[in-house]
């Protein structure tokens, strides 16, 4: 990137550029510090164009160069420029998870809007969640026959075999809500998509500056895109996901065929078979406490139908 074309796009004088990584460099100046970020999709800048129409700010968007773009080409190379933001890790991780909960739920009210399901994207849908379930109750079969087959058990396989019942069911409900889910979509009036983040990272919550940063992700789908975050470990071990979902719910009133979708994402077991004993019994207790959770939270989300 040429010190010269920043300049003169963007009206600053350059103290400094110093390289991040492959994709980012810190801008020096005299009044601040910016961040230049490298974007490999041009239609980000559409998305930053809805984002400020909609005057979502939680949202940190790029300075708009001298010419009101969000992007600044340099030959085939797309780079935006942004206010630097020093990291708030020292913030509890449940404070960044209001506010970052109530962001969500403040895009998805507000970028909604009304599709037809002859579009086709309900339809890829279904088909993409049935075979979702298909894949993990075949691979979770395969293995338990030849569990079955085999004289000699590791204690990976024994703990795998011992909570099999567990992801059968699941697996049984999560076909319960797909039908759900179609039928929800025949009878919908009010199918919409709207904005979604999809790029959770502690990292990115900025409580102190209200932003949330890196919105490379972002695109029109489902808003149970970013919901499930809620349920991993790095979220959940520690933390009660319904008092979040509350908050959610309190701004953003799904739809039932939303919720549907939701359901059917969340039953489907995360595991995963890992090479090595130890690996293994983690990833095993791991979708176990997943679906612990989906279960103590299911009543609730059920119970926002309308």
């Amino acid at each position: 990137m040429k010190k010269e074309l920043i300049e003169e796009n963007y009206g600053i004088t350059l103290l400094g550029l110093v390289k991040l990584s492959d994709k980012t460099y810190k801008v020096f100046t005299e009044e601040e510090a910016f961040l230049l970020k490298k974007h490999d999709d041009e239609y980000i800048e559409n998305i930053f164009i809805r984002l400020k129409m909609l005057s979502i700010d939680y949202f940190h968007l790029p300075v708009l160069t001298k010419q009101g773009n969000y992007l600044l080409y340099d030959e085939d190379k797309r780079y935006a420029l942004y206010h630097y933001y020093d990291d708030e890790s020292v913030l509890n991780k449940d404070i960044r998870l209001h506010f970052y909960t109530k962001a969500l739920a403040e895009l998805h009210s507000l970028s909604s809007f009304p599709v037809n399901v002859a579009d086709g994207y309900f339809v890829d849908k279904l088909d993409f969640l049935q075979k979702q379930i298909d894949d993990k109750e075949n691979e979770l079969l395969f293995r338990v026959k030849r569990i079955e087959r085999e004289d000699y058990h590791s204690p990976e396989d024994w703990y795998f075999y011992m909570n099999y019942q567990h992801f059968h069911l699941a697996l049984q409900t999560a076909k319960k809500y797909l039908d759900d889910l179609d039928e929800a979509y025949k009878t919908a009036t009010d199918l919409h998509l709207c904005l979604t983040y999809q790029n959770f990272d502690y990292r990115h919550i900025l409580v102190r500056a209200q932003k949330i940063l890196s919105l490379d992700k972002m695109a029109l789908a489902s808003p149970v895109n970013d919901l499930l975050f809620l349920f991993d470990d790095k979220v959940s071990f520690t933390i009660d996901s319904t008092v979040f979902l509350k908050e959610y719910f309190s701004i953003y009133q799904m739809s039932k065929y939303e919720i549907y979708e939701l359901l059917t994402l969340l039953f489907i077991p995360q595991k995963e078979n890992k090479p090595g004993i130890k690996e293994d019994i983690d990833d095993t207790s791991k979708a176990i406490r997943f679906l612990n959770r989906v279960e103590k939270v299911a009543k609730f989300i059920s119970s926002t139908i309308s």
